[in-house]
C-alpha cells in the first residue's frame, strides 16, 4: 500500500467522480470499497441539508447506500441514519 493510499480516505474513483461534478468546496468523507458513502457528524439535530448532502454524494458517485453518522448523541446507535437512492 503506498503512503498517499493510507493518508487519504477518499479512493481515485470518488476523486474522478468528484471531478467531474461541478460542486467545488465539497468532499466526502468516507467512501467504503466504491459502494457506501459515509459521511460523519457531529452536531446537535440532523437536519435535511445534512440528508441532501448524503443524496448529492451518492449520486455523484454512484453508490446506492449511504450512511449519515452523528456522533453528538448519547448512544451512537442513535446517530445513525440510512440513505438509500
Amino acid at each position: 500500500m503506498t503512503s498517499s493510499a493510507a493518508v487519504s480516505p477518499c479512493t481515485k474513483s470518488w476523486a474522478q467522480a468528484c471531478s467531474k461534478a461541478s460542486i467545488p468546496g465539497q468532499r466526502l468523507d468516507i467512501f467504503v470499497d466504491g459502494r457506501i458513502v459515509l459521511e460523519l457528524k457531529s452536531v446537535e439535530l440532523l437536519h435535511p441539508i445534512h440528508v441532501a448532502q448524503v443524496v448529492s454524494y451518492l449520486r455523484l458517485t454512484g453508490a446506492r447506500l449511504g450512511l449519515l453518522i452523528n456522533f453528538n448523541v448519547p448512544v451512537l446507535k442513535q446517530g445513525i441514519r440510512r440513505v438509500i437512492l
